[in-house]
């Protein structure tokens, strides 16, 4: 499993032996807010909590939730909410947008850009709408593909460890 989330442990949250896409899925989302740092105004303060989100329906969200469970990203707790309408989005950090927000995605894009939101997709096609980052299948591994000009419109920095395991968006 570890090499299936590009070299990184599962986090406590995530148990049994048989992996599903989506768990891996979850696991590269947790370690995100490990290895990415965020604009100072995009927090209340130090210890405001790290708010992932998903879209009601979206099928990362229960292995999300049972990653996250208890975890923290130095003094910030990190928690999931599942959204139901798109203006519940504006809290939220990072955003995973999958198949199932197909008729949804152009407008929550466009909502979340040029703000400090990091939207994380499995579907290729919301790359040229404004996607961050798009977790690409291949074979048995997840490989991050990065589209660095909308790292710079958000004030996001990448570390130089998932840098070292991601490809640059050319779409």
């Amino acid at each position: 499993m570890a090499a299936a989330a590009g070299g990184w442990p599962l986090p406590a949250g995530a148990n049994g032996n048989q992996f599903q896409q989506y768990d891996v899925v979850a696991v590269f989302l947790f370690r995100f807010a490990h290895f990415i740092s965020w604009p100072e105004q995009s927090f209340a303060s130090s210890t405001s909590p790290f708010r992932y989100c998903a879209m009601e329906g979206n099928p990362v969200s229960a292995p999300l939730e049972e990653v996250l469970e208890g975890e923290h990203s130095g003094q910030r707790p990190l928690v999931f909410s599942s959204i139901g309408r798109i203006e519940e989005l504006d809290t939220c950090h990072m955003v995973f947008l999958s198949e199932s927000d197909r008729k949804r995605a152009p407008e929550i894009i466009a909502g979340l850009s040029r703000r400090s939101v990091l939207i994380v997709t499995d579907v290729e096609d919301y790359m040229s709408l404004g996607a961050v980052i798009l977790l690409k299948s291949s074979g048995l591994r997840l490989r991050p593909i990065i589209r660095p000009e909308a790292v710079l419109d958000a004030g996001f920095k990448l570390s130089s460890k998932l840098m070292g395991i991601a490809d640059t968006w050319t779409g």
